[in-house]
């Protein structure tokens, strides 16, 4: 893959004796915004440079490479390879990969802002979701679960921003932090440290409202690709800033829950991390493209979001396969371990639920097995006394009472995870 040049590094590779490096530079620019695979918006995000003015002079713009092509075919391949692999484990297992990517990406993203929360903390709320009114990250995390069902995420209107702004992060934000425009902010906000600001940004609420104006006619626009339409909406909506805190965490999981519905769930559920461990790299594609001397082109942005996706996906894959294989192990040695149809069908839910799942307040219950053998024609009690058996014979140890739930022994996980 040729890494794309962008103006600001094009400008060094200009013959100055054969063309001014303006008027080299000037020239390129025409010749990429007027190219026949560039698509050029109606959005003007705001650019920077410390030694230069702030503009919006430019369109925002971006060319549909060779590369950029290839990146966005390669995650509706691994989508499918990802969906493949997903419909070919069993559903105890399914719902608990799920569910821990659903912890991780609200953990991660949280994570990016320095906002520690915590794994069972999460897990407690997604699994008890009758009882969590009031309870931080609630909010938070209801709004994830719409992306397990592939909820289209519709923003017509500026107000659609700000409802899912308070919806996501009710609670989350400091009071002196909240919006103080009818909206958005009304006042100004800087992105750097101490002793550099990497970009400025709109100062008001009536410039917010124009930025934003233009990304939503642009996340409406049918035509073009759906990835390319969330990657670029991304880069605009951190470009624009509306909030005062929680952008990062609005803007994640809006190309999120995207990416879920548009590609497929585990794809947008694995985002957050993808981005955590490749932060510099991200970070960087926000300041590289946001500078006034690239005159607002996003190809480059667009490449580097592209390869994050990617990362994502290939870690869910490597996942998935391993603890599949490591299942099939275990599922072979319950078989070679005892001839009792529901002996094996309990330790199988188990052990599903144990390889799969993250959290243990989301691993499954005592109900939960005995409901699942019911249903199969196992009476309750029997069931009952199948996990008492189980548990007297140290195959299996209690992990919490209320409500009730076992685990596989450490020592018997080992014997059956051997190969």
């Amino acid at each position: 893959m040729v890494k794309y040049q962008l103006l600001d590094t094009f400008k060094y590779s200009i013959d100055e004796s054969v063309i001014s490096r303006t008027d080299g530079v000037e020239a390129e620019y025409q010749r990429r915004i007027n190219g026949y695979s560039t698509v050029v918006t109606r959005m003007y995000p705001k650019l920077f440079e410390s030694e230069e003015k702030n503009g919006t002079k430019d369109p925002l713009f971006f060319v549909e490479t060779l590369d950029v092509n290839g990146l966005i075919s390669q995650i509706y391949r691994k989508s499918a390879e990802i969906t493949n692999l997903n419909n070919d484990i069993p559903g105890v297992a399914r719902n608990s990969f799920i569910n821990t990517l659903l912890v991780n990406e609200i953990k991660y993203t949280n994570e990016i802002e320095g906002v520690e929360t915590d794994s069972e903390e999460i897990g407690t709320i997604v699994g008890d979701l009758d009882n969590n009114q009031g309870r931080r990250l609630a909010s938070t995390i209801n709004l994830y679960l719409d992306t397990l069902k592939q909820k289209v995420v519709k923003i017509n209107s500026l107000s659609d921003i700000r409802s899912l702004y308070d919806g996501l992060l009710k609670g989350e934000i400091s009071e002196r932090k909240l919006p103080d425009g009818l909206l958005f902010r009304n006042g100004p906000v800087r992105i750097g440290t101490q002793f550099e600001t990497y970009h400025q940004l709109p100062i008001s609420e009536a410039e917010i409202n124009v930025a934003l104006s233009s990304l939503i006619d642009f996340m409406n626009d049918p035509d073009l690709d759906p990835i390319l339409k969330a990657v670029v909406s991304h880069f605009v909506f951190e470009n624009t800033h509306p909030f005062y805190d929680g952008n990062g965490r609005t803007g994640r999981y809006l190309i999120s829950a995207y990416l879920a519905s548009k590609v497929d769930v585990l794809t947008g559920l694995s985002l957050s991390n993808a981005i955590r461990n490749s932060s510099s790299k991200y970070y960087k594609a926000f300041r590289t493209a946001s500078k006034l001397s690239n005159r607002a082109d996003v190809t480059q942005f667009i490449q580097d979001m592209l390869l994050i996706i990617l990362a994502g996906q290939n870690d869910v894959i490597e996942n998935l396969t391993d603890k599949k294989n490591v299942l099939n192990t275990v599922r072979l040695n319950i078989k070679r371990h005892t001839e009792d149809v529901i002996e094996r069908r309990v330790l199988d839910l188990l052990a599903q639920s144990q390889l799969f799942n993250a959290t243990l307040s989301m691993s499954i219950s005592d109900n939960d097995i005995i409901e699942a053998l019911h249903n199969k024609g196992v009476a309750k009690a029997k069931v009952k006394r199948y996990l008492k058996q189980l548990e007297d014979e140290n195959e299996i140890v209690q992990t919490l009472g209320r409500p009730l739930k076992h685990k596989i022994s450490m020592p018997f996980w080992t014997k059956l995870t051997e190969e």
